[in-house]
């Protein structure tokens, strides 16, 4: 049986923080160009191995990367998760949208 895609996991990710009342942002990594009437354009988004999802749980800052079955963190992944870690806020690496709940839950006990 074949894994859905990540693009997949992103959105069920995405739609359970908000409905379980989340603050939600999507981070794009990498770099854009194209052009426009004649003129070129550049664009550097977020630093490879930025998250892919970052939510507040409450006050607490709540990194998600998104992966489908049987795919592994890069070393620029790996390096990013270090460094959420460093500052003192969470990260999970999400295969599925239990994963998120279970982080939102034990988020949410920190705050009783």
């Amino acid at each position: 049986m074949k894994s859905r895609p990540e693009s997949e996991v992103k959105r069920e990710v995405v739609r359970t923080l908000k409905q379980l009342g989340c603050m939600v942002f999507r981070m794009n990594a990498g770099k854009m160009s194209g052009s426009h009437k004649g003129k070129a354009w550049f664009v550097q988004l977020a630093p490879a191995g930025t998250a892919d999802i970052l939510a507040f749980v409450g006050r607490f800052p709540l990194w998600i990367e998104t992966k489908r079955e049987g795919c592994h963190q890069s070393p620029a992944q790996m390096e990013f998760e270090a460094l959420v870690h460093s500052m003192g806020h969470h990260y999970v690496v999400a295969r599925d949208t239990r994963t998120v709940f279970l982080a939102v839950q034990a988020l949410r006990g920190f705050e009783q």
